[in-house]
């Protein structure tokens, strides 16, 4: 261990040491003192620059958030706002389309109305469903002149005729109705009966060579009904099942349109100049 004068000797020294670096830091001009001074001062705030930017950030998003909670309400309302404007947009980009959609059936329905050689009385569709696609109610009646059994056209085919009239609308039965039959024409030679499956229609018996089976076939009816005029197409249709046929004797076919798409319809009255 050191002894007492050891310790007092070290003391002795330091405080020599200090004494001296006094005199030499007042042996300085006072302009000196002071540059040092700031150079360290300097020195210690560009290590404490990254701490304190860190610090100035924080507050920064600190007084975001707080302005944001503040404003919740106020955001919320401007959000919703344009929610709303956004979802009027939508809806009327969908009226739009639903309207442009429907100005084109009733243009091409006009059209075929000039084609046609009978006169034709057009009608909304007022009442289908998707559960029932067997019957449809259309706008015009008894006070149009509209009578049973006249042909309804839907798309340049028939798609049915009317089965009950009232005063202002009528009842359809279509042809895919399970009580529905027609004479029909198969590709301007063969004869048949067209009866409705409930979604589909066929023509049983159909008689022909399996070597002369043809790709398409086109249905019109066949006229021997007064009430049913020949000719009136009912659509041109292709053999999906050949096999099944060949077995059946069937002709079995879709009918081309989409049953919830029909909005408007002809009907079939006196063929013109009659």
């Amino acid at each position: 261990m050191r002894s007492r004068k050891d310790n007092k000797l070290i003391k002795y020294l330091i405080s020599i040491i200090v004494i001296l670096m006094l005199v030499v830091l007042l042996k300085r001009p006072a302009s000196s003192i002071y540059s040092y001074i700031t150079q360290k001062t300097i020195k210690l705030n560009d290590l404490m620059i990254n701490f304190k930017s860190k610090i100035y950030t924080d507050i920064e998003k600190f007084i975001k958030k707080e302005e944001m909670l503040s404003n919740f309400d106020k955001y919320l309302e401007k959000i919703e706002k344009k929610e709303g404007k956004y979802q009027k947009l939508e809806l009327d980009l969908v009226d739009l389309e639903k309207l442009k959609k429907e100005n084109k059936k009733l243009k091409d329905l006009l059209n075929l109305k000039e084609e046609l050689s009978y006169d034709a009385v057009a009608a909304k569709v007022i009442l289908k469903s998707e559960h029932d696609d067997e019957y449809i109610y259309i706008s015009k009646g008894k006070n149009e002149g509209i009578e049973e059994d006249l042909v309804v056209i839907y798309d340049a085919n028939m798609i049915g005729r009317i089965y009950k009239v009232y005063d202002t609308y009528s009842k359809v039965k279509l042809l895919v109705n399970k009580t529905s039959k027609l004479s029909v024409i198969v590709n301007k030679k063969e004869l048949g009966i067209l009866r409705g499956n409930g979604n589909s229609f066929s023509i049983n018996n159909y008689n022909i060579d399996k070597n002369k089976i043809d790709k398409t076939y086109v249905i019109e009816s066949s006229g021997i009904s007064n009430k049913i005029p020949k000719g009136v197409k009912i659509g041109t249709f292709s053999l999906k099942n050949k096999e099944s046929f060949l077995e059946t004797k069937e002709l079995r076919f879709y009918p081309n349109y989409n049953y919830l798409d029909m909005d408007y319809v002809l009907i079939l009255k006196e063929k013109k100049g009659e």
